[in-house]
């Protein structure tokens, strides 16, 4: 959500110097909750997308994910960033060939109707100005039978000063929305200004919602890496990752401990009956010139 004075152009800009200081790339290295959404999300992955299928990754940032598509598929990954695409290709291009960096918007794919198998959003949703928007152009590029499989910090991950705040936040479910400055401190370290534009929460009930509206049926959510004191949880998968890994599966299981997880991951579905073409979007075509 942009602030009035905010255009179009800073809204780029933003994420471009993000992805110019590179403040996300470590992410996976420094974090136990990120590395554990990325094990679960990659692990999802292995189990629902064919082998040699054509695969998107939406707000890709710097690749993470798009290598790990890459093992099964060739995928294009879009991100907004040029910084960042180009962070990726450096990082990534030699031994993944065959991703395709695409510079382009997750509310105007850049690509035609009916392109994709399977089109990952993982923690891209909660930027953006109209989820709706976006979950439309999803329905678009998917192929009718193709699956999208989407993730966000779930409400149960807040910044709130109180366990309590964040258990009604994800009993109840309110519509949460946060400034990048109380959620990325990364962002303030890396002295980028972004006061004005917004980090929301999904539930998986919330994300089921917005996907029904556009034609998307759910096939399976869950929440992943649950919210541990912040000494516990390193000492847990540094002392007995198995025994950990084991009580996080089984946390899943249980309605109420479910919504205690840090990311909702919600798999949805393109039905077959008559609704190909029911989303529209533009179809912009400006690629990285890295490319």
């Amino acid at each position: 959500m942009l602030r009035p004075a905010h255009s179009r152009k800073d809204y780029i800009e933003f994420y471009d110097r993000i992805g110019e200081l590179g403040v996300e790339s470590s992410i996976y290295d420094e974090d136990h909750v990120a590395q554990a959404r990325f094990a679960r999300i990659s692990e999802l992955i292995d189990q629902r997308v064919p082998m040699d299928s054509r695969t998107l990754d939406l707000g890709c940032y710097d690749g993470a994910y798009s290598r790990v598509l890459a093992t099964r598929s060739e995928p294009a990954a879009v991100d907004i960033s040029r910084s960042a695409l180009m962070r990726g290709r450096a990082k990534h291009g030699g031994r993944y060939r065959t991703i395709d960096w695409v510079l382009g918007d997750v509310e105007q794919i850049p690509f035609a109707s009916c392109s994709f198998d399977f089109v990952l959003l993982s923690e891209t949703l909660e930027h953006v100005n109209s989820p709706e928007s976006v979950l439309v152009e999803c329905h678009r590029v998917l192929r009718t039978g193709g699956k999208l499989l989407v993730s966000t910090p779930s409400a149960f991950d807040t910044p709130v000063r109180s366990h309590w705040e964040r258990l009604k936040n994800a009993l109840f479910e309110p519509p949460e929305v946060f400034s990048e400055a109380l959620v990325n401190p990364r962002l303030i370290e890396g002295g980028v200004l972004h006061d004005g534009y917004v980090h929301r929460t999904y539930s998986c009930k919330q994300l089921r919602e917005i996907g029904a509206e556009v034609g998307l049926n759910s096939l399976y959510e869950e929440t992943c890496a649950p919210r541990l004191p912040r000494k516990v949880q390193p000492w847990a998968l540094e002392k007995f990752p198995t025994s950990y890994e084991v009580l996080c599966r089984v946390l899943r299981f249980i309605p109420v401990v479910r919504r205690m997880g840090r990311h909702s991951v919600v798999l949805f579905h393109k039905p077959p009956v008559g609704l190909e073409g029911a989303a529209t979007g533009q179809q912009p075509n400006e690629r990285d010139p890295a490319h």
